[in-house]
């Protein structure tokens, strides 16, 4: 008999305080952790559930359609690996250690459980974070259904009610705050255009800023600026009631090195993102305000920049739409020109290099692979083929791992990834 659900949130609470400061290795506590979360849920295990269990190698991946959103038909072989945990028909769950802190980086791993197996849920978790793909949903095996941190595990409660074998049920928060945000900044782009005179090179100006303030935005909150680093700016921009404190961090941003910057925590940028040559802008304090808010108030880690695009275009006035070139292309449709002409044949070259020297020509190959999009639009062409190629990097490694051990080598100092 199943346990009370309405109990789950607030022992999930005692779970979460437990395991939010765990440092330790994921091999020694991956079990124990399942196991505690697991008997919050009450859990029960149908015959075939699998734990820590060492998947043998195969000869060719599976012949299902679709082939080319898995790999690549003509693969020799597939490295052994560990597979956390599989319940039959409902997840396969894999566990890093909370030191990998890009779990996108082993979404190639987890898929290839799932394509073996084929239930209808995959997690990838480090102990801090969860993410969990439907792969009932169109293209659900390629993207997170939800993310969620370990803190916020009681308000994800439903998401996780598989594990006790009923229907889960997934807050939409990344759809939300994505519209939210997008539509916010395409008005603020529409009434400063109009405000500026609405034609010629203050559209432009405009836009170009907006863009430089939504990758501020997204690198502040995903560690790649110092936390807190542009909203900090805005909120001086604030005080000052004009846009001075953003444009010094900007031109911070766009310095290779530290000298003659006003922020010395500002890291270089490289690119023409944050190039310093085009004119400064003006805005009211209402839309410096709302810039501040979209900044302070929102974790831009829920954001999907593979839809921002789209409702960005929809906030522009037919006439900008037209003259900024913005168009929208689904990702499911992008992906069906990606996958079989660059994902594929990558796939084919790293997994025909035997040797560890074969794996790290291929890994300077990629570094110095470029992808073009000359009616670049809203930009999601290619995030989505930036991000395709930043989980290829895993595949590498693994590779290379692989090809060190059949070598019988002992070499333990791993070659850089590559470089987008």
């Amino acid at each position: 008999m199943y346990r009370n659900r309405a109990t789950i949130p607030e022992q999930l609470m005692s779970f979460a305080r437990k395991w939010r400061r765990f440092g330790g290795r994921e091999q020694m506590e991956a079990q124990t952790f399942l196991g505690e979360l697991l008997d919050i849920y009450d859990a029960h295990y149908p015959p075939g559930t699998l734990f820590e269990q060492h998947t043998v190698r195969v000869k060719h991946a599976p012949k299902k359609k679709n082939q080319n959103l898995l790999f690549a038909v003509d693969e020799v072989e597939y490295t052994a690996e560990r597979m956390d945990m599989y319940i039959p028909k409902v997840c396969v769950w894999e566990m890093k250690g909370p030191e990998e802190t890009d779990l996108g980086r082993h979404h190639e791993q987890v898929l290839r459980y799932w394509a073996r197996m084929r239930p209808r849920y995959m997690v990838l978790c480090n102990f801090k974070e969860f993410w969990i793909y439907d792969t009932d949903e169109e293209n659900g095996q390629n993207r997170p259904k939800v993310r969620f941190t370990i803190d916020e595990l009681p308000e994800y409660a439903d998401a996780l009610l598989f594990l006790r074998g009923e229907v889960s049920h997934f807050p939409q928060r990344a759809e939300r705050v994505t519209r939210e945000m997008a539509s916010r900044l395409g008005q603020l782009v529409r009434e400063a255009t109009h405000g500026n005179g609405g034609k010629g090179v203050d559209r432009e100006r405009i836009t170009k800023f907006a863009l430089e303030c939504v990758f501020a935005m997204f690198a502040e909150d995903t560690d790649l600026f110092p936390r807190g680093l542009f909203s900090r700016s805005l909120e001086e921009a604030g005080r000052a009631g004009s846009l001075g404190p953003v444009y010094d961090l900007f031109e911070d941003l766009g310095r290779p090195d530290t000298e003659g910057k006003v922020n010395r925590l500002a890291p270089y940028v490289n690119g023409s993102l944050y190039d310093r040559r085009q004119a400064r802008i003006t805005l009211s304090p209402e839309h410096i305000e709302v810039l501040h808010s979209a900044a302070r108030d929102f974790d831009w880690r829920d954001v999907r920049p593979e839809i921002f695009g789209s409702i960005f275009e929809q906030a522009l006035d037919p006439a900008d739409r037209h003259e900024l070139g913005a168009h929208f292309t689904r990702e499911e449709d992008i992906l069906k020109v990606v996958t079989p002409t660059v994902l594929v044949p990558w796939r084919r070259k790293i997994r025909a290099a035997k040797l560890p020297k074969d794996v790290e020509k291929v890994a300077e190959e990629m570094r110095l692979f470029h992808v073009l999009d000359p009616a670049c639009g809203c930009g999601n062409f290619l995030y989505v083929v930036y991000r395709e190629m930043k989980r290829l990097e895993s595949v590498i490694k693994e590779q290379w791992h692989w090809a060190q051990r059949r070598a019988g080598a002992r070499k333990w100092a791993i070659p850089p990834p590559p470089q987008g």
